[in-house]
């Protein structure tokens, strides 16, 4: 490739994303693909179609191109999950395969869930790129959470199969979590094919201001996929105790998922129609703004042996935002977070979630001085942070445009336990 001049020009590298999770509704996979971008990278998505408006996407130096397979991912039976993902697979490597046959690519990233649709990069693969895997799920556990009995232990072990073959595929796996590294380090991951990417957010981009009045608002606020597992049952379960002394005491559910009519049925029979509001699916930016406004954010996450391995993205939020969080006391966050950045509540326990908000409802400077302190670890945890880590991964290290802003001296971009 040469230039007007004749001169050799060296051609900008390509990344091809393979993923499951809708673009660009998906604020980790936004947040990857506006830093390739950004670097001058040209980026190909095949993904799941967004299931509704979202927030545009920036320009960037480099290029894009989405190519959307029209099937939506939908929790349900046992049976709907491999179907689902099988569909999903054979356009996907039927798109990757005809892509990766008329470009070249430097790195192909894949997401889990399922492992294997690592797979679907294999003629990219063949061809020369460095093949990622992204484990945002550890499937093992999670297939063990939802099912018991001997049906359970059979479905646990397809899935470590699946997910020793597909990390021996990959050239390189990132987890989402330091506890997330220390499962697969214990079930034989080389050390030196794996890389910690919290599920954070560039603390440079703008966010929305405070606002007038949060900390004196009667708004509680969880956004989240409405699954039983991360706990919003038990949400509205601690809201009915808090409600004789908060009369004016409301909730606010930003999201969608199975377990929706359950909880609007909930509330009806609860008596609590007038203070819980669903709000159903936003764009990023819009879900931002509702949490800006709301005086305690809820993380109610259920310990079922896989929520222990968690380090929520909305906790993250929450902290990025200044907005004083309750969370389940789970592992992987503890590893972060401090006693003194959240009000830990036990999880599945309603009645210690109730005693935790109500005390933060009580003592409205603490919560804030709380939340100053989630807010500094959230600095140091941000995107800024990992960013590094990631284009390790991927093997890529174009520089930075000038515009960025630096890192603040004597911090390093370290995994911190």
């Amino acid at each position: 490739m040469t230039d007007a001049r004749g001169q050799a020009v060296q051609p900008r590298p390509r990344v091809l994303r393979i993923t499951q999770h809708p673009f660009p509704a998906d604020s980790i996979v936004r947040r990857d693909v506006l830093e390739l971008l950004g670097r001058g990278i040209d980026v190909d998505i095949v993904c799941a179609a967004c299931p509704g408006p979202d927030d545009p996407m920036p320009a960037g130096a480099g290029r894009l191109a989405v190519y959307p397979v029209p099937i939506r991912h939908r929790r349900g039976s046992a049976l709907r999950y491999p179907l689902e993902y099988t569909a999903f697979f054979l356009a996907a490597f039927a798109v990757a395969t005809f892509l990766g046959l008329r470009r070249r690519y430097a790195t192909v990233q894949v997401d889990n869930l399922p492992d294997l649709l690592v797979l679907a990069g294999l003629v990219p693969r063949l061809l020369g790129a460095h093949l990622v895997l992204t484990l945002y799920e550890l499937t093992p556990e999670m297939v063990s959470a939802r099912f018991a009995g001997r049906l359970g232990r059979v479905l646990v072990g397809v899935a470590r199969f699946m997910e020793a073959a597909a990390i021996r595929f990959a050239g390189h796996v990132i987890v989402v979590s330091q506890p997330c590294l220390d499962v697969l380090l214990r079930r034989g991951a080389a050390p030196d094919r794996t890389s910690i990417v919290l599920n954070t957010t560039p603390w440079s981009d703008g966010r929305p201001p405070p606002a007038a009045g949060r900390a004196e608002a009667q708004t509680l606020i969880t956004h989240t996929t409405l699954v039983e597992r991360y706990g919003v049952h038990v949400t509205i379960q601690a809201l009915a105790l808090l409600a004789p002394r908060w009369p004016g005491l409301a909730l606010r559910v930003v999201g969608d998922g199975e377990q929706l009519p359950a909880l609007v049925q909930m509330v009806r029979k609860g008596g609590l129609g007038d203070r819980v509001v669903f709000t159903g699916r936003l764009p990023w930016w819009q879900t931002l703004t509702e949490v800006s406004r709301a005086r305690l954010g809820i993380v109610a996450v259920l310990a079922d042996g896989y929520g222990q391995l968690l380090l929520p993205t909305k906790l993250l939020e929450y902290a990025w935002l200044g907005v004083p969080a309750v969370c389940s006391r789970l592992p992987a966050v503890e590893a972060y977070f401090p006693p003194d950045t959240l009000a830990y509540a036990n999880p599945g326990d309603p009645e210690d979630l109730a005693r935790q908000l109500d005390r933060l409802l009580r003592q409205p400077a603490a919560a804030e001085e709380q939340a100053r302190r989630a807010s500094e670890i959230a600095r140091g945890l941000a995107w800024e942070r990992m960013r590094g880590s990631y284009l390790r991964a991927l093997r890529l290290s174009a520089p930075r445009p000038e515009t960025t802003t630096p890192l603040r001296p004597g911090r390093e971009s370290v995994h911190p336990r």
